[in-house]
């Protein structure tokens, strides 16, 4: 088992069967499902306006999370983001933290999830958001 994030963008102007919060939840209990020790780590950055345009959105919701799954568990996740519209783009990398440093991963309480501002700094430096 790997640590492994994935930062998924939602097209936050979608309108389809299920909602932006039914798709989040659907993804965070896939993974919770195949995680090892339950530690998964959700983090909600929210709309941001994209460097460019993809598939004609100019804003995206953007979702992080850090997880420990198989090579196959993963393969089944991106499978399902890449068979779901609401989804423009995901990307998964193996981080080379130690799992033991980080120390236990779990769902961010509501107090943090009001707070996303210290990952929103990171996410300018690697895609260039405004």
């Amino acid at each position: 088992m790997s640590l492994l994030e994935t930062v998924i963008i939602l097209n936050s102007k979608y309108k389809g069967k299920t909602t932006q919060e039914e798709d989040i939840n659907k993804y965070k209990d896939l993974i919770q499902g195949f995680s090892t020790k339950k530690k998964v780590r959700l983090e909600e950055i929210g709309e941001r306006k994209l460097a460019y345009d993809i598939r004609g959105c100019k804003t995206g919701y953007y979702i992080l999370f850090t997880y420990e799954a198989s090579p196959d568990q993963v393969a089944e996740l991106e499978r399902q983001l890449r068979v779901n519209d609401r989804v423009i783009k995901f990307v998964t990398v193996k981080t080379d933290k130690d799992p033991d440093i980080l120390g236990d991963l779990v769902l961010p309480t509501e107090s943090e999830q009001d707070h996303p501002e210290e990952s929103k700094d990171l996410f300018d430096l690697i895609f260039g958001i405004e």
